[in-house]
């Protein structure tokens, strides 16, 4: 049986349905891999089921470059990937098919958690209102138990349906000239690629060991 406790952080927003079934069978095993579960998303099709999932160090957003590295998300993946397949067929978790992402974040983080907002103060954010529907951009100036100020306007954390970090460039002097130009690697850290796809049933590949056909 699985096991999902977790006094890992919660989300500002909750998961219900398969989804939130889905979060208390993996936040635990990402949590055990000393990283956190950023954000999960469940996409349905007609016949498969697409499972994406961003991870990452805690802290990561405060220090760009010390975020998951590749064999840690190939580690996850391959828990994930084991432990998914026994609980679909224990339970009839996806459709016929499904498949497993499993990626770092990215420059443009999402911020789910309350954490994630003073992780990035003073940074660029835009956030998506919930009843007011529109998106506000701006600089995160301060975050509390309730909310953020972005730009001088306070939002509560009630009123926000999502929020990411806009990432900025940093400039540097060009060798030998007083211009000023964007630097040309991103001084976050870069979006992991994709990760072995996991269908549903068949016979395990030896040389793509979390495939599943």
């Amino acid at each position: 049986m699985t096991d999902t406790t977790t006094t890992t952080e919660p989300f500002l927003q909750p998961h219900f349905g398969l989804e939130e079934e889905l979060r208390a069978i993996v936040e635990p095993v990402v949590a055990r891999e000393q990283l956190e579960l950023v954000q999960l998303q469940l996409v349905r099709g007609q016949h498969r089921d697409l499972l994406r999932l961003s991870v990452d160090r805690p802290g990561a957003g405060v220090t760009p470059g010390k975020g998951v590295s590749m064999a840690e998300l190939e580690r996850v993946n391959r828990l994930l990937g084991d432990l998914l397949d026994v609980e679909d067929n224990a339970r009839k978790l996806f459709k016929e098919r499904w498949e497993l992402e499993v990626g770092s974040p990215g420059v443009d983080r999402p911020l789910t958690k309350k954490s994630h907002f003073k992780d990035v103060v003073g940074q660029k954010i835009k956030a998506r209102l919930r009843l007011q529907k529109k998106s506000l951009l701006g600089r995160l100036d301060a975050v509390d138990d309730g909310g953020v100020i972005v730009d001088g306007e306070r939002v509560a954390f009630a009123d926000l349906d999502h929020a990411h970090v806009i990432f900025e460039f940093e400039k540097k002097a060009k060798p030998g000239h007083g211009k000023v130009g964007a630097a040309a690697t991103p001084a976050g850290e870069p979006r992991a690629p994709k990760q072995p796809k996991q269908p549903k049933k068949g016979p395990r590949s030896p040389t793509s060991p979390s495939d599943r056909a």
